[in-house]
């Protein structure tokens, strides 16, 4: 299914251009647009001052929800008796890939985005009891060429939950991304720790 045309800049913020710069020093292309959840995702390829300032930006003008599959996985399994009987205790720990990037050209902005993976132990609806989540960022940048600045990047929330269609753990972890002062902050990585109880 072809992509969705551009729209104006009377329906959506204005897209990066290359008024400051020569076309022989900037070149911004935008090479797919698409939507994911109604959300318009516009991905910019920057060649600018040479490959070494080469770099992808990901605009989301809403928020966001984006899928990963978890990497780096190392998980712990051991059998313990509750109040129903025996269960089985699971530990989680890896990463989340991705990549998002807020950016400012003054004034303050805030982005929302949610990060959703799958995870260990593949259960019924019978068998899960409860899980509980921890999440930290691992990887962030801050590109800035004007002071005063700020960048803020901010776990909201992780929660782990039984997806029933899919029969695993679903891991959802909230990030905000606030910025302001002709500045750029956004991060590639995030920790986690999903441990789950359920019944043997």
């Amino acid at each position: 299914m072809p992509a969705p045309p551009l729209r104006s800049a009377a329906g959506r913020p204005d897209f990066p251009t290359s008024s400051t710069n020569s076309d022989e020093s900037r070149r911004v292309s935008y090479f797919t647009s698409h939507v994911v959840q109604n959300v318009y995702v516009i991905c910019a390829s920057s060649e600018s001052l040479g490959a070494a300032w080469r770099n992808i930006w990901i605009r989301v003008f809403a928020m966001a929800t984006i899928v990963v599959t978890p990497t780096k996985l190392q998980k712990i399994e051991y059998d313990v008796t509750t109040a129903e009987g025996a269960a089985r205790v699971t530990v989680v720990t890896g990463a989340l890939p991705f990549f998002f990037q807020a950016t400012s050209s003054g004034p303050p902005v805030a982005q929302t985005i949610s990060i959703k993976a799958l995870l260990d132990p593949a259960l019924t609806p019978g068998q899960f009891r409860r899980s509980t989540a921890t999440a930290s960022l691992a990887n962030i940048f801050h590109i800035s060429n004007a002071v005063p600045n700020n960048a803020q990047w901010i776990i909201d929330d992780a929660q782990a939950t039984l997806d029933d269609e899919a029969g695993k753990v679903q891991l959802v972890v909230d990030v905000v991304f606030n910025v302001s002062g002709s500045t750029a902050a956004g991060a590639q990585s995030i920790m986690f720790q999903v441990t789950t109880l359920a019944k043997i």
